[in-house]
């Protein structure tokens, strides 16, 4: 996918790299904006759970009041196959990060709109250095309508209270 002016495409798995990347070996890194589980996490309340592709992985996908977080699924494997035993850590986003989000359609030539739904685009703003912003995205890939419009509402929801406390100046934490 070609760059925007904005900044690259970050693919949320792979640190960085584009879609048409190679898939990583064994361990997957961890994204650039994912940091280890908070410890206030288990106390959230859930708002959604549901399962998207993120990356090239299947993902469990659990939005919460303050976080999304996600862990790739793991299938279950024959008893001592260990080649496959590679852990796979939960990765988060706060939602203070998210600025933007959008349904992602794929258009043929002849369409002008209701594209083939692929999923959700999140567009969040990463710390590059102490004084520095980067914008990047994370690709939620689920072909369902009724899924990807019941997260895309509760998107919608969330950054229109975030925006409202920025206007006001309230702390958003």
């Amino acid at each position: 996918m070609p760059r925007g002016k904005r900044g690259g495409r970050v693919s949320a798995l792979e640190g960085g790299g584009e879609e048409g990347a190679p898939p990583a070996a064994a361990a997957v890194p961890s994204a650039p904006w994912a940091f280890p589980q908070p410890p206030e996490a288990a106390a959230e309340q859930v708002l959604l759970r549901g399962i998207f592709e993120i990356g090239r992985n299947s993902c469990d996908v659990v939005l919460s009041e303050r976080t999304l977080r996600w862990r790739p699924i793991q299938p279950v494997r024959p008893a001592g196959d260990s080649k496959y035993d590679v852990l796979h850590k939960e990765e988060f986003i706060e939602l203070k990060d998210i600025f933007s989000v959008k349904l992602k359609r794929r258009y043929f030539a002849t369409q002008h709109k209701n594209g083939t739904l692929l999923g959700i685009t999140l567009f969040i703003c990463l710390k590059k250095e102490q004084n520095k912003l980067k914008d990047s995205t994370l690709d939620l890939i689920n072909l369902s309508d009724d899924h990807c419009d019941i997260w895309f509402r509760q998107f919608r929801k969330i950054l229109a209270v975030l925006s409202v406390l920025v206007e006001m100046d309230l702390p958003v934490k």
